[in-house]
């Protein structure tokens, strides 16, 4: 798995040369990453993409909607150890296993 990095302010980095990719764990932490800063319906060429927050959801539920969206990112084979908290803000982490190993990866909603 191969990844353009993004900034600090979630812009995608420069991409010059192969050796500027991110591999690995973090690429597929990354990846992750990425498809959460998509909300469903805000990309004009594909409406079908993106996530839908949990809002009122019981947090079982939103648990197992943010675990199977991370499970639909390409390359990743198994989600395990989930943690959904909620509250004022709400966060997840997990573990994924993907074709070059593990990555712990956390996002805040």
């Amino acid at each position: 798995m191969r990844i353009r990095a993004r900034s600090p302010d979630g812009d995608l980095t420069p991409c010059l040369t192969a050796d500027d990719l991110l591999t690995g764990r973090e690429a597929a932490a990354e990846a992750i990453r990425s498809r959460f800063t998509l909300l469903r319906g805000e990309w004009w060429e594909n409406r079908s993409l993106g996530f839908d927050l949990p809002g009122r959801l019981p947090p079982e539920e939103a648990e197992a909607m943010i675990t199977a969206y991370i499970a639909g990112t390409a390359g990743i084979t198994a989600v395990t150890n989930t943690r959904y908290t909620h509250g004022r803000e709400a966060a997840y982490s997990c573990t994924v296993r993907f074709s070059g190993g593990e990555a712990d990866v956390n996002v805040d909603l």
